[in-house]
């Protein structure tokens, strides 16, 4: 049985996504949300987390999945651009904030933290959702050693059942 979807994410997901500059296709969001009925169905629950958010197209489609007490958690460099070795993303925390808002996110249950996630581990990430995360979305940096060491990082925070979505592979 599917689950009734929010009427924030209803809009989200049929246009409001558009609105959020960076690279999500509709065929990613269906198969998202169709990952996440199914986690429901299996009574999968944990936090949602993201490396590399940039200005939030992905992670505010994650967010409005969840159902409390879950929580979302973000982690980007923000305005550590200079340690931003392969000069992808460029995500800006204050636009950010401002699409959460923008599209109906429960800022009480949302986490951004700022930092290189070379410097994460699985018990940082953990702590700070509160749980073993259920949606892992990694797309940080996109050299090689970066993307290795943060699907390192993510293989060991996820729950049984979690997913792992690798974007730039």
């Amino acid at each position: 049985m599917k689950r009734a979807m929010s009427e924030a994410l209803n809009r989200y997901i049929e246009s409001g996504y558009r609105k959020v500059d960076g690279w999500l296709s509709a065929i990613a969001i269906r198969s998202t949300v169709a990952l996440d009925n199914l986690q429901k169905r299996l009574n999968i629950s944990g936090a949602v987390s993201e490396i590399g958010v940039h200005h939030g197209r992905l992670f505010i489609l994650l967010h409005l999945l969840t159902e409390a007490p879950e929580i979302s958690v973000a982690w980007d460099l923000f305005e550590l651009q200079n340690e931003n070795a392969d000069g992808s993303g460029h995500g800006d925390k204050r636009r950010f904030q401002t699409n959460l808002i923008r599209h109906g996110c429960d800022l009480n249950r949302i986490k951004i933290n700022t930092v290189n996630s070379r410097t994460l581990t699985a018990d940082k990430i953990i702590a700070e959702c509160e749980s073993k995360v259920r949606i892992f979305s990694v797309d940080g940096a996109h050299s090689a050693a970066s993307t290795f060491s943060d699907l390192d990082v993510a293989v060991s925070s996820v729950c049984e059942g979690g997913l792992i979505l690798l974007d730039d592979f």
